[in-house]
């Protein structure tokens, strides 16, 4: 299981043969990731559909769901983040325009998104 972590590996292809060859045959990956319209900024290489790299991988996709309402509930998050940066900078013992900055480009990569999902996914 992986919540929203493949999108930091630098080779999606790589990351998911390698949960393949860990995983027995009949074996179940589920994950939550992001499907990318365009590749943010800053950002480790996305893309717009893992469905073709699971398969490539060896997987049966048994599911591909997109998450209900993940476009307002991340926008709202980021804001609320945003609006409480000098808080979070000291409890984090953090420089606060630093973080600040972090947070809006997580906000400016929002855009380049086009689904959140979660994927279940047999090992053949």
């Amino acid at each position: 299981m992986s919540v929203d972590a493949l999108l930091f590996a630098l080779d999606k292809r790589g990351a998911l043969a390698e949960l393949r060859r860990v995983l027995r045959p009949e074996g179940r990956l589920v994950f939550t990731s992001w499907d990318y319209h365009r590749q943010p900024q800053g950002r480790p290489p996305q893309v717009d559909d893992h469905r073709p790299h699971l398969q490539t991988a060896r997987f049966d996709v048994l599911a591909y769901e997109e998450t209900e309402d993940w476009h307002r509930r991340m926008f709202e998050t980021t804001d609320a983040l945003l609006d409480h940066v000098e808080e979070l900078a000291v409890e984090a013992a953090a420089d606060v325009e630093e973080m600040r900055t972090r947070l809006k480009e997580m906000r400016a990569t929002l855009d380049a998104i086009s689904r959140r999902v979660l994927v279940v996914a047999s090992a053949r």
